[in-house]
């Protein structure tokens, strides 16, 4: 699972109504679309072993994107606490 939460950059304040768009990098195709709601809240299931592509857009705001792996998401999912080991 892959998630985040978009904000108004000059208040800090959650931007709702913001649509956020999964891309497959590779393929180049849309996964899913979503809209954020009153918390400018997002999550997507995201198959392992794939690169994506998150592009975030509201009407009169700067259009934003950013790429990750979800085998970066396996290497921060699977840390280890030294206090349980």
């Amino acid at each position: 699972m892959a998630g985040g939460k978009v904000l108004d950059c000059e208040t800090g304040q959650p931007l709702a109504g913001g649509k956020i768009t999964l891309l497959d990098s590779t393929q180049r195709n849309v996964v899913e679309t979503q809209t954020t709601g009153a918390e400018g809240s997002y999550t997507f299931e995201v198959d392992m072993n794939r690169k994506y592509k998150v592009l975030i857009e509201k009407e009169n705001y700067f259009s934003k994107n950013f790429n990750f792996s979800s085998e970066q998401l396996s290497m921060v999912d699977s840390m280890m606490n030294p206090s349980f080991a």
